[in-house]
């Protein structure tokens, strides 16, 4: 097919013949014909068998977060026996006006790579392809077109910030943390000690070689472990003044969820839509929990209230909006109950009540780390 200068060569060799023969001017004749036969040897440029390049896309990272770099990457490889043609790599990218690749020949059974930078300056999914190859001729009056495959969704999780520092209370699981404690203190190091059957990937070093050799396999030495805590996270996903504070909701729920799995504790993520992943091994579920928040939209439901199910340990974090109106769950029994307020301004006057939840809060232009720190709850929430 033509291209755009293409088609401009074409209107542009018939009107100089439409001219030429209104004026019986002759080289108006040569020169048009002269446009008609460069258009024609372009056609035949494009359309002669050629050899394409086999495309891949890569992802790199393969997990991209909101506002950190994310790269795709595209392999190129030769086949056949000849050169590949030189070709554009076209990709098109959802929001963009996609991206375009340049590849000079390719020798058989090589490969050449090229990017480009993914925009992730919003979480949710975005859509890439489908990659197409274009091939054109010297003077770019042809191309002509073949399609690698179908568009690919990738979603572009929330940012997760770093909560660094000792971890915060674990509300009714201090007590089991102590009683775990002051029996250890009581018992010598071999008792401490269990046998399990050794897995791949686990520490040489862990190894109980005379019990190994005793009973003709490995087994490794498993320490008695700690009390596992619990964090709940409460996220409202109605109506938001603020895009901007509701998106940094979102993403101080994500640093919640990553920072309990780094913890190895359980994580139960509620929305006020009426999500509710329950308790659940937050190293093992940390992914899917992260694509559940990269799709939650605004406006999805009403404030906080009382209908979605308390904790019953641990400690439970209340996301809502600086203005809201939504009711403030209250400490009981053995859950710890932590209100962060996002938006508005930082109200110095704010005195801490001597009973009930903490409140913390993040005003614009602040992030949820840096509130959560100076609120003294350093590190994950257990």
């Amino acid at each position: 097919m033509l291209t755009r200068a293409g088609w401009a060569v074409a209107a542009g060799a018939i009107t100089t013949l439409a001219v030429g023969r209104l004026l019986g001017a002759q080289e108006l004749y040569i020169l048009a014909t002269m446009a008609g036969a460069l258009l024609a040897l372009a056609l035949a440029w494009v359309r002669r068998p050629s050899t394409i390049p086999v495309l891949e896309r890569h992802l790199r990272p393969d997990r991209p977060m909101a506002g950190s770099p994310a790269r795709v990457e595209v392999l190129a490889s030769g086949h056949g026996r000849r050169k590949t043609a030189a070709a554009t790599v076209v990709d098109q990218v959802a929001g963009t006006v996609g991206a375009r690749l340049l590849l000079g020949p390719i020798a058989p059974d090589a490969v050449h790579r090229v990017g480009y930078r993914l925009p992730t300056s919003q979480r949710g999914p975005l859509t890439v392809g489908p990659l197409d190859v274009e091939v054109s001729d010297p003077f770019g009056l042809a191309r002509r077109r073949w399609r690698q495959g179908g568009p690919v969704q990738i979603t572009v999780l929330p940012a997760v910030e770093a909560l660094m520092g000792t971890p915060v209370g674990v509300g009714g699981d201090e007590q089991v943390a102590a009683g775990v404690a002051q029996r250890g203190a009581a018992r010598t190091i071999a008792d401490l000690a269990t046998l399990r059957p050794y897995v791949v990937g686990d520490d040489l070093r862990r190894v109980h070689w005379p019990t190994s050799a005793r009973v003709d396999d490995l087994v490794v030495r498993r320490d008695e472990e700690r009390p596992q805590g619990q964090v709940s996270v409460l996220l409202d996903t109605g109506e938001w003044a603020s895009a901007a504070a509701f998106e940094q909701a979102v993403s101080a729920a994500a640093t919640l969820v990553h920072a309990t799995a780094q913890a190895d504790d359980r994580i139960r993520l509620q929305t006020t839509s009426g999500f509710d992943s329950g308790a659940l091994e937050a190293r093992h579920s940390e992914g899917a929990l992260l694509e559940t928040l990269a799709h939650l939209r605004c406006g999805e439901s009403g404030p906080v209230g009382s209908p979605l199910e308390s904790p019953r340990r641990g400690t439970l974090v209340v996301l809502v909006e600086a203005d809201g109106t939504g009711a403030e769950p209250q400490d009981r029994g053995n859950v710890r109950t932590v209100v962060v307020r996002f938006g508005g301004v930082l109200d110095q006057r704010m005195v801490p009540a001597a009973a009930g939840p903490t409140t913390v809060q993040v005003p614009a232009a602040t992030s949820f780390a840096a509130a959560w720190r100076a609120a003294g709850l350093l590190g994950a929430p257990r």
